[in-house]
Parts: C-alpha cells; sequence; structure tokens
C-alpha cells in the first residue's frame, strides 16, 4: 500500500488501462484483457486500495 500510495502522490493514474497481457497489481491479464488499477481493485472489493485511489483522484 505505501508503494501505491507513493506512486499516487507522484501523480500516477489508477483509472487508465492497462497494454493487453501486461501484468497489473500483482495479476496477469488473459491476453485480449484490458484493465485498470482501479478497475481490478473494485472487482477484488479491496477497501483500503479503493480507499487510497478515491484520495487521490483528483490530485
Amino acid at each position: 500500500m505505501e508503494i501505491i500510495e507513493l506512486l499516487l502522490k507522484h501523480g500516477a493514474d489508477a483509472y487508465t488501462k492497462n497494454k493487453v497481457g501486461e501484468i497489473l497489481v500483482g495479476k496477469k491479464q488473459p491476453m485480449g484483457v484490458s484493465h485498470s488499477s482501479y478497475s481490478l481493485a473494485l472487482e477484488d472489493e479491496d477497501q483500503e486500495q479503493l480507499n487510497l485511489f478515491k484520495k487521490y483522484k483528483n490530485g
């Protein structure tokens, strides 16, 4: 969580989709599937990550 917050503090965008098949937030996505860090946290119901994304949503 500390690394995620550090990235968000420095302008990382949790809402941008990754490239197809790229490793994202510790999950290997099947080819043809593209997710954002936010959508994966939402899917996993990871409230701690969702709260961080909300905190830094508007910079």
